[in-house]
């Protein structure tokens, strides 16, 4: 990733989360959501009507292979396993904060139905996949929770990283659009085909940002070892 992005300005996608600008365009300067540009060399992104979220906070993963698949799947801040596995190329947090109540699923079977009337409510709670799943969170909470239950977008945006980010201390630096948070957003298309996964849902993960670079593309990661920072 280079000492200064290049500017980002993503545009025609629909955001959903807090801060979320009504318009479809967002712009990142070095780094970070800002309200004008204040320099001349752009990198524009087309989300071509796709739905723009806040990158995801998950479990990091332990193997090299693994990472790439939670990337494909919008993770942008790893809750890290280890310093050689998602420290590498995502952000990272050593811990999940104290007191945040965590639901954590391997598969769609595992949630049972008070984890769902917690996941549909206004509780602050976090939902990810366990360590090392291969649980994709935002192809399940799309199909399972948004389409068959209902459950907001905001909602999703919520319980996948804003709830995570407020416990943590680092909200809205995380976990939001906000003026002055991190360029972290992935572009979802939840009707696409995968050619990289076969994970029972369809979606496709089309592109991500953290702080504002490009970490995936094409389905690969163009991040490369140490990009991360630590945030808390």
């Amino acid at each position: 990733m280079a000492e200064t992005p290049l500017d980002s300005r993503v545009t025609n996608g629909r955001f959903v989360g807090p801060g979320a600008p009504a318009v479809g365009s967002l712009t990142i300067h070095n780094g970070k959501v800002v309200d004008e540009p204040n320099a001349e060399v752009w990198r524009t992104v087309n989300a071509s009507g796709h739905i723009v979220f806040p990158g995801l906070i998950q479990p990091g993963a332990t193997a090299a292979e693994d990472v790439l698949d939670i990337v494909r799947g919008g993770v942008t801040t790893a809750i890290a396993m280890n310093p050689a596995g998602s420290r590498a190329c995502l952000d990272y947090t050593t811990a999940v904060p104290a007191g945040l109540q965590v639901i954590e699923a391997s598969d769609a079977a595992a949630l049972v139905e008070r984890d769902w009337e917690l996941l549909l409510g206004d509780e602050p709670v976090h939902f990810q996949a366990a360590p090392d799943s291969d649980l994709p969170v935002i192809h399940f909470l799309y199909h399972e929770g948004h389409r068959q239950r209902s459950m907001t977008l905001e909602r999703i945006a919520a319980v996948t990283s804003g709830n995570f980010a407020r416990a943590a201390g680092i909200f809205p630096r995380k976990g939001s659009f906000e003026v002055e948070a991190d360029g972290d957003l992935f572009v979802f298309d939840p009707d696409a085909d995968d050619p990289y996964s076969d994970i029972g849902w369809p979606g496709r993960v089309i592109f991500s940002l953290v702080r504002g670079s490009i970490l995936l593309y094409n389905g690969q990661i163009h991040t490369s070892a140490g990009d991360g920072k630590l945030i808390i």
